[in-house]
């Protein structure tokens, strides 16, 4: 299925989905070897710290639903809010984050 492996080496097949809007599906084979930071979810490339990218997927969803301000006390909802925004600029939708006062 990999291709060619040694013999006695076992891999592991780890999928992540994420379909925020139904835009993305991945999938990222895992060496048992690996380290933890080789390992980390990913959300757009972007590394999470947590395994299901929380911060990303809010910060990501509250610009798709219309919000501007940035936290300063979550960088990972922060980085969201700047994935949401490249891709609404691909749309030719213009936003503009404010940072928290």
């Amino acid at each position: 299925m990999f291709g060619s492996q040694e013999p006695g080496i076992k891999r592991q097949l780890k999928v992540l989905i994420e379909q925020p809007d139904a835009e993305v599906i991945k999938a990222q084979v895992i060496s048992p070897t690996e380290d933890k930071e080789d390992s980390m979810a990913k959300y757009y490339g972007s590394e999470c710290k947590g395994p299901d990218c929380g911060g990303h997927k809010a910060g990501y969803r509250y610009v798709k639903s219309g919000g501007r301000l940035k936290t300063s006390t979550s960088p990972s909802f922060n980085k969201g809010m700047a994935i949401a925004q490249r891709h609404l600029k691909t749309q030719g939708v213009t936003t503009r984050l404010r940072k928290p006062k």
